[in-house]
């Protein structure tokens, strides 16, 4: 399982294919923040990955940096991800306008309220059993 923030949830999508066929496993991914890329045949798209499991994408609803400043949308439509949007009523950030956007984006991952949330995000199934 990979787990990233931000962009190193990009740079784990990438590296998928590679760490599965060194391990001979699929791997499971779990994204938070991360700017999706919903473009056919991008690097960064998980739908063109054929090592991935499971991905799950968690992003704020407020996040300015994931669905905007570095990427095409918030959210993966592939049949590949289950994504999670955190309501700012059960995670709320600091801010107004464009400050709010930025702060869902930083303050999510380190949020008292955010492992709470992730409670709800189901177990990932591993077909290889490890």
């Amino acid at each position: 399982t990979l787990v990233g923030y931000s962009l190193g949830g990009n740079v784990a999508i990438q590296s998928i294919d590679q760490i599965s066929e060194e391990l001979g496993a699929k791997v499971n991914l779990i994204t938070v923040s991360t700017p999706a890329f919903n473009a056919e045949g991008d690097a960064e798209n998980p739908e063109s990955k054929d090592g991935l499991n499971e991905h799950v994408q968690v992003v704020h609803q407020y996040d300015g940096v994931a669905g905007g400043l570095a990427g095409d949308s918030k959210t993966y439509n592939n049949g590949n991800t289950e994504n999670y949007i955190v309501p700012d009523s059960e995670v709320p950030v600091s801010g107004t306008g464009a400050r709010k956007g930025i702060n869902a984006h930083t303050e999510l991952p380190g949020h008292p309220k955010f492992d709470n949330y992730l409670k709800r995000v189901p177990t990932m199934n591993n077909p290889n059993g490890q």
